[in-house]
């Protein structure tokens, strides 16, 4: 019995947990007053072996708590210590003598010194336990709040980007969250001029997307306005290539669709498609990285990314032709419609004929060379978010292809890629992410059926 309390109160007394479940219940019958514990098969009135188990810990417990109450009120202590640092010199009234009075001297200096060494020493302890104690409570209510941030950002581009966010998933945690904060900024700065309450407040867009830039700039320097723009400073801290130009682009094109809705020429299209898309692939690469990290690979890679983003708001502008006629905008060129005599009277009317069909496909044509000029540089990318990035492209391209399916009809019918189409899809985007001689061959062969 006493070998076996002294390796069990040895055990208890370094922190190694040698009571599972009964613990709990083992205290709860001890400090009820009942003398056993059927669960646990302990008497912890009876039994020495238990009774001392339970004295270590609550010997234990009591001096944690005595440190914590004590460090709690260290500082106060310190600063006292501080003002009464001067050294006092008691003499006795009766010693005349010098000699006598500069030996008390240095006692009593030797003596004050010693203490204050000591209680510094303890001080200091006292001091570290506490900081150590703010700091993981801090640490952990930080990361809940990140990981709830986040969590509402994911939410958010599920419910507005449904074939975006399926291309998230398949990366990385720290950087799908990243892209996730990015999304939901653009988002935001979108609902600015597209969202329900924007015409109740055209009058003011262009004060309120001051604001959002100065909000932007703020946010950028570590002092965001709610959780969302936690998300973002938090990915900036992430990944230090994702600068504010790009940010600050996607506001002067949401400006652009305040100042205009018409377009003449495709000149004047692709700048404001580069503003309030192609930005975007500038920002996500900046999270997502590159596989060689030579400046001309990212340049490169750059470049890409931008012609993917004008190749998803190309398609967007396609398939949401009818939508965008009721708010009064159109964003086909004006010379294109007179290439194919067609007005804008015939867009407004929802007139689908042949001259409309062959502006579908022009337009069309064009949104696949991006799409293909995009596809080139997937390769460049990292190789853990290939994947996302081709399912995408692939996802999105396969929009056009509906768009056809519906007879051109993009008026009365919405170009829509189900779920399960989506998800069929992805093997496909797996084989096109390969890289190697052997790959190279079966896609190649695979090339006339995707």
């Amino acid at each position: 019995m006493t070998s076996q309390l002294e390796r069990a109160t040895s055990c208890f007394q370094t922190g190694y947990p040698i009571l599972k479940y009964s613990t709990y219940k083992s205290f709860k019958c001890c400090y009820s007053g009942k003398g056993y514990c059927c669960k646990c098969r302990f008497f912890p009135r009876n039994n020495p072996w238990w009774q001392s188990i339970l004295d270590c810990y609550l010997k234990r417990n009591d001096h944690y708590k005595k440190l914590s109450y004590h460090a709690s009120i260290q500082d106060e202590k310190r600063e006292q210590q501080h003002k009464n640092n001067s050294v006092s010199v008691f003499v006795d009234p009766n010693s005349t003598s010098s000699a006598d009075l500069s030996t008390n001297h240095g006692a009593m200096v030797q003596v004050s010194e010693r203490t204050s060494h000591n209680e510094a020493i303890s001080s200091v302890t006292l001091q570290d336990i506490s900081f150590y104690e703010r700091q993981r409570v801090f640490q952990r209510r930080k990361r809940k709040l990140l990981r709830d941030t986040f969590a509402e950002c994911g939410r958010i581009t599920r419910h507005f980007a449904k074939t975006f966010y399926i291309g998230t998933l398949f990366m990385q945690p720290h950087k799908q969250e990243a892209v996730w904060a990015i999304y939901v900024w653009c988002r935001r700065t979108d609902d600015l001029v597209d969202g329900p309450r924007a015409s109740q407040r055209k009058h003011r867009l262009e004060s309120i997307l001051e604001q959002w830039k100065n909000r932007l700039e703020t946010v950028f320097a570590g002092k965001p306005y709610d959780i969302l723009d936690l998300a973002l400073y938090e990915s900036k801290l992430r990944f230090p290539r994702l600068r504010m130009e790009p940010f600050y682009e996607m506001i002067k094109g949401m400006q652009m669709d305040v100042e205009r809705d018409r377009y003449d020429t495709f000149e004047e299209l692709y700048l404001y498609c580069y503003r309030v898309a192609g930005t975007v692939g500038i920002m996500t690469l900046a999270v997502m990285g590159v596989a060689d990290p030579r400046p001309e690979t990212y340049l490169a890679a750059e470049d890409a990314a931008v012609c993917l983003g004008i190749a998803f708001q190309l398609t967007n502008i396609l398939r949401d032709v009818g939508e965008d006629c009721l708010r009064g905008r159109i964003y086909i060129p004006r010379e294109d419609l007179v290439r194919f005599d067609y007005t804008e009277h015939d867009l407004m009317a929802g007139i689908v004929d042949e001259r409309y069909k062959k502006l579908m496909r022009f337009e069309m044509q064009r949104a696949r060379e991006y799409f293909s000029k995009a596809e080139s540089g997937i390769a460049l990318l990292s190789p853990d978010v290939r994947l996302p990035v081709r399912a995408s492209l692939d996802m999105y391209r396969r929009i056009l292809d509906v768009i056809e399916e519906n007879n051109y009809d993009n008026f009365r019918r919405r170009a829509y890629v189900g779920k399960w189409r989506k998800l069929s899809m992805l093997p496909m985007s797996w084989i096109f992410c390969q890289q190697g001689k052997f790959w190279n061959r079966f896609k190649a062969w695979l090339q006339p059926f995707s």
